[in-house]
């Protein structure tokens, strides 16, 4: 009897090892899962190159830092560094107005794929919908009954008034007219149908619609930079008509979530702001409000979070727009002198600005769903001048704001500043590279080199 309840110990022991050392190994993988993957270091290179032109426009550097997208005399050009030459145009279409062409353009955070937006003439700027109106029911006609013939009229007393068929005499006529009078009792009025005109039917309701212009998404992806054979893929993706671009809209920001794989465009539609929303099933969603005017904006990387800085009826605010959970909104702050900084590795950086300078550095350590009207913490307070300045994220989380010859550099409570030596400077959207420019003669000196302030 000991020897079988020593061997069923013996068995429980061995399950229950088993059920945990399973458990632990199930446990580790999930944690791998949702744990947050460590990033990896961005690519940085050192390097120089004379790229033909001058004035050129809205720089933008690659994932790799292998290429360079730029704007010269409104033609979009991408120059390979490493083979030192344009591998792709797109000037305007012919006959395209002032405009036109492409509008705006931003490199994918982890491949070398341009996004572009290309604006161009519509061949058929008028269209018209004709609506049909509801077909209406049929109307019974009213059935009215015929009236029943009235009695013959009786014999005047004068004799004049007498009429008597010659042939007939005065019996055999009283015995036809007692006939008659019987046979119009017997026999029912017959009812008629009157036939009234019709109503006059409903007309079509025809619509106008005025689309100027035509906006349309391409996706231009890039070989190796040493790759000398094979063309840039140039590949189009949707038109998008004026109830989603407006005709004339300027885009101010482009943001990408590669959590939710959402691209957010802000546009300036004269007085008023559209924030559209595309995903990558084409589908479109306008996210601004009536009467909404959306400044500026920033995605967590880490939730996929939209942070805009929005203004309505006089009154700023920052809210923040869950995608995941239907785009509810939650008030993150109404001080009328906050603006976004950034965004990064899961923490918000927010200024306060004071006569055009941050005056103090705040941050927010997200959560997923964030609260209403949340603490902030003030990371740095001084001064840093802020008019014409742009604002990048390093890729320690230090804030960098810079403009054409100097950076401010605000790392873990610290500031430093740092002179910039091109004419005119560039920090990578990683936050770890510089590119500083000078246009000598004919041509725009690029140097490149890791940012290390």
């Amino acid at each position: 009897m000991k020897r079988k309840w020593r061997t069923l110990a013996v068995w429980v022991v061995i399950s229950l090892i088993l059920q945990l050392s399973v458990y632990a190994f199930v446990n580790n993988k999930v944690q791998a899962v949702l744990a947050p993957r460590p990033a990896k270091p961005p690519i940085t290179e050192t390097l120089t190159a004379d790229i033909p032109g001058t004035r050129l426009q809205d720089i933008q550097l690659s994932y790799a830092k292998d290429y360079v997208a730029y704007k010269e005399n409104g033609v979009l050009k991408v120059y390979n560094l490493k083979l030192k030459k344009v591998v792709f145009e797109k000037p305007p279409a012919p006959g395209s107005g002032k405009n036109m062409g492409v509008l705006a353009y931003e490199w994918l955070s982890d491949r070398n794929t341009l996004i572009y937006f290309y604006a161009r003439k519509n061949p058929h700027p008028v269209t018209y919908t004709v609506i049909q109106p509801p077909p209406q029911p049929a109307q019974p006609s009213p059935t009215v009954p015929a009236q029943e013939p009235s009695p013959p009229a009786q014999a005047s007393s004068g004799k004049a008034s007498q009429t008597l068929p010659k042939t007939e005499d005065l019996n055999q006529q009283s015995k036809n007219s007692e006939a008659k009078a019987k046979s119009t009792k017997s026999v029912p009025p017959k009812s008629r149908t009157t036939h009234q005109a019709a109503p006059p039917a409903p007309k079509p309701r025809v619509i106008r619609h005025d689309n100027p212009q035509l906006t349309d998404v391409y996706t231009l992806t890039l070989p190796e930079s040493t790759d000398k054979t094979t063309k840039p893929d140039d590949r189009f993706n949707e038109t998008l008509n004026s109830e989603w671009f407006p005709a004339g809209g300027k885009i101010m920001q482009m943001a990408f979530s590669t959590f939710t794989n959402l691209i957010y465009v802000l546009i300036k539609d004269g007085s008023t702001n559209v924030l559209l929303r595309i995903d990558v099933m084409k589908e479109l969603q306008h996210l601004n409000r009536p009467g909404e005017t959306i400044s500026n904006m920033t995605v967590s990387g880490r939730y996929g979070t939209l942070y805009i800085d929005t203004t309505v009826g006089g009154r700023k605010e920052i809210v923040a727009l869950d995608a995941v959970h239907g785009w509810q909104r939650t008030l993150i702050s109404r001080n009328q002198d906050y603006v976004l900084l950034g965004d990064k590795s899961g923490i918000l950086y927010v200024g306060d600005v004071q006569n055009g300078d941050i005056v103090k550095i705040l941050t927010l350590t997200e959560t997923g769903s964030e609260k209403t009207l949340p603490q902030f913490n003030t990371e740095w307070s001084g001064t840093i001048p802020f008019r014409q300045a742009r604002v990048q994220m390093g890729a320690h989380n230090e804030v960098i704001i810079y403009n054409a010859g100097k950076a401010y550099i605000v790392d873990k409570g610290q500031l430093r500043s740092v002179n910039l030596q091109g004419s005119d400077n560039y920090i990578s959207p990683d936050g770890a590279e510089l590119v500083q420019m000078t246009e000598e003669g004919n041509v725009t000196q690029f140097v490149l080199k890791p940012w290390s302030a």
